[in-house]
């Protein structure tokens, strides 16, 4: 919906804004919007669609110069591009310089959910333009949302306008939350309505081998899926398409994140849990917008404890939800959004042990999002390729490090928090003295930072970091994110 109207545009010069007009109509077998852009200026304006659920049509193009009537587009200045790995076609559309277009191009949305909640985020295809929606409206349930927008009626349809430039709109004809969620939900819950396979029953005696304790039963059943599926991620996850059976899903390997929850909810089922679908959507829209919950989580009760998953989430520890802050979650047992509860907060360890003749030895690991860059950047590497990896992350770091090898604790054990260590031998320095080594982390860390460098006897180093250790070590420990280069002498061997 909102890709079928997005558009970029690249300029050459500047030129006075657009007009867009856009027509939404209601059909029996989909939702059809009809865009008409004036004063197109030259460049190359792109409209993406996704042929599996929409059709994109450019009905009439002209241009004009200056003081000159218009005429038709040439052929070779309109052209359908194929997207690469699943991505969306474009339809493109060449304004030759010095001039400006006007189009008419119609997109039809016959999705399941354009069916049955009706919905979507319109934003002007060129930026700077101004824009009026004329949105039908036959029954009077319409709601909208958009800043700089006045809204009036007109016939059977209201009427939205806002002056350049233009910001998204968002549209809805869904009655409550709780309808959106029943629109959401319904394949699925008609799917685990058949009960659940034999291949349900094999993954819970699989997962149940972890022991008694459901946390353990869970954490081992998100490291079951995680390591024998694989996720399918086309459009809104999923939610556009329909949902195979539990068998078929299981047999085949393969899921999207609805497939994957719904699977899922089957085996804890059998584990004698109770799960419940929910739906999560980190944008701002406070009408019930079906395309901005497209992620698909589950909440599980069991032991009296309940425990947020995401089924598909690969590479990431088994009970913590990435992208949480600010997000919302939807699910049947509430009339509206609640937060996602707040995650562990991201935090990482460093040890650094360094001998007087210059060698190290690291021990790291981190928690929630630091977790998962861990297993992002080291999980199914060979030893020779996480000795590369490692020493392009130091000297990316400003750093350079001979690693000798590396260890990592089980990346793909989604219920073992991620560690890693390595050891090696730092640069010589003249003198006996070493820039202490240090990783710097892409992802922030509100948790904290506690990075340590255990020195030999005698050992020295600037900025107030000494610790004397009990058996007459030095060590030097640092809380920031990037304590800048220290410079440290280095005692006798040890």
């Amino acid at each position: 919906m909102t890709a079928a109207l997005a558009a970029a545009l690249l300029l050459s010069q500047p030129a006075a804004p657009a007009s867009c007009t856009v027509s939404v109509d209601r059909l029996s077998d989909c939702v059809q919007v009809t865009l008409d852009i004036e004063g197109t200026p030259q460049g190359l304006i792109s409209f993406d669609f996704d042929p599996a659920c929409e059709t994109m049509e450019l009905l009439s193009a002209t241009v004009a110069r200056p003081g000159e009537p218009g005429e038709p587009l040439p052929a070779w200045a309109v052209d359908t591009l194929t997207g690469t790995d699943g991505s969306p076609l474009s339809l493109v559309v060449a304004v030759p310089p010095g001039c400006t277009a006007s189009l008419r191009l119609s997109s039809r949305m016959f999705d399941r959910l354009s069916r049955t909640a009706p919905s979507m985020v319109l934003a002007p295809p060129v930026p700077g333009a101004s824009m009026t929606v004329l949105a039908d409206d036959r029954e009077g349930t319409l709601r909208w949302e958009g800043e700089g927008y006045s809204a009036s009626r007109q016939g059977t349809r209201t009427r939205l306008v806002s002056s350049a430039p233009a910001g998204q709109l968002a549209l809805s004809w869904m009655g409550t939350w709780s309808d959106l969620y029943s629109a959401l939900s319904v394949e699925a819950d008609s799917i685990l309505a058949e009960g659940d396979p034999l291949a349900s029953r094999e993954a819970a005696i699989e997962a149940g081998a972890a022991g008694a304790d459901p946390s353990a039963q869970l954490a081992r059943l998100r490291t079951i899926f995680c390591n024998s599926m694989r996720f399918l991620h086309p459009q809104a996850s999923g939610l556009l398409f329909p949902v195979r059976s539990v068998e078929q899903i299981l047999g085949s390997r393969t899921a999207t994140p609805l497939e994957a929850a719904v699977a899922f909810t089957s085996v804890c089922r059998r584990l004698g849990m109770s799960a419940g679908l929910v739906f999560v959507s980190g944008g701002r829209w406070s009408i019930p917008i079906a395309g901005a919950w497209n992620r698909v989580l589950l909440e599980v009760q069991a032991g009296g404890r309940s425990y947020l998953l995401e089924p598909s989430a690969v590479l990431s520890p088994a009970f913590y939800v990435r992208e949480s802050s600010g997000a919302r979650m939807l699910d049947g047992d509430h009339p509206f959004p609640r937060p996602v509860p707040a995650q562990p907060q991201a935090s990482f360890t460093e040890s650094w042990e360094i001998t007087g003749d210059g060698r190290f030895a690291l021990s790291a690991r981190g928690t929630g999002a630091c977790d998962c860059e861990i297993r992002g950047k080291l999980a199914g590497l060979d030893e020779s390729r996480l000795a590369v990896v490692l020493s392009t992350w130091s000297w990316r770091s400003g750093f350079t490090l001979e690693v000798d090898s590396v260890w990592t604790s089980d990346l793909y054990d989604l219920g073992v928090p991620a560690a890693f260590g390595a050891s090696g031998r730092l640069p010589p320095l003249e003198g006996g003295y070493a820039l202490l080594p240090q990783l710097v982390w892409n992802t922030p860390c509100e948790g904290g930072f506690a990075r340590t460098w255990r020195l030999p006897r005698g050992s020295s180093a600037g900025g107030g970091l000494r610790v004397d250790g009990p058996d007459g070590a030095v060590v030097l420990a640092d809380t920031a994110s990037r304590p800048g280069r220290i410079l440290a002498r280095l005692g006798g061997p040890s």
